[in-house]
């Protein structure tokens, strides 16, 4: 009861901390490619591979107006299709990023996936083409290690209240059977006549 409570409270705002950051991060990356793009490209990379130090990250990446993968942590999935290779990106939700200019956030598996989208210019790789020159960055994080930190860490600070409720239940038990049962099963057996 109280330590599921507990979990769940701790769950939630390990969940909501998170949801701040990746809203924060796709905000700072969002403005720093759009500042950056055609500037210094490399910068907009070695920020991605910082943020790649975040152990909640599962993958960041920054999209084109043509819907391909510019950059990522993940060097595999570059220059491949964002709906293709960004996990829990969708048509609706590519097209909320390039039509917004606020971070859209999606949270997935009851909090433990976070994804955030948020649009950008693209002056470099699509100004006319499909997209309308609209790009995207995309930022996922994946919380279940964390959690299952979470509730390790709890079960290993609950041991001990756990091991003295089931000694506290086999001593009452004991106890119960010494001084209850045994008499009242004494008070049942036929007494022997003389």
């Amino acid at each position: 009861g109280v330590r599921a409570c507990h979990l769940s409270r701790r769950q939630q705002e390990m969940t909501d901390q998170a949801a701040a950051d990746v809203q924060r991060y796709a905000a700072h990356l969002a403005r720093l490619t759009e500042r950056l793009q055609d500037v210094d490209p490399q910068f907009v990379v070695e920020d991605l591979t910082l943020l790649g130090t975040d152990p909640r990250l599962a993958t960041a990446a920054v999209v084109d107006g043509a819907g391909m993968v510019v950059t990522s942590t993940n060097f595999a999935l570059r220059e491949q299709p964002a709906l293709a290779a960004l996990p829990d990106l969708t048509e609706a939700l590519m097209e909320s990023a390039r039509s917004r200019r606020e971070v859209t956030l999606e949270t997935h598996d009851k909090g433990t996936r976070l994804t955030a989208v948020m649009g950008i210019q693209d002056r470099i790789r699509a100004p006319s083409g499909p997209g309308g020159g609209r790009g995207f960055v995309y930022i996922s994080y994946d919380l279940s290690a964390e959690r299952a930190l979470l509730f390790e860490r709890l079960l290993t600070e609950r041991a001990p209240d756990l091991f003295i409720a089931i000694v506290a239940t086999l001593v009452a038990t004991l106890l119960l059977r010494r001084n209850v049962t045994l008499p009242l099963s004494n008070l049942q057996a036929p007494v022997p006549v003389n």
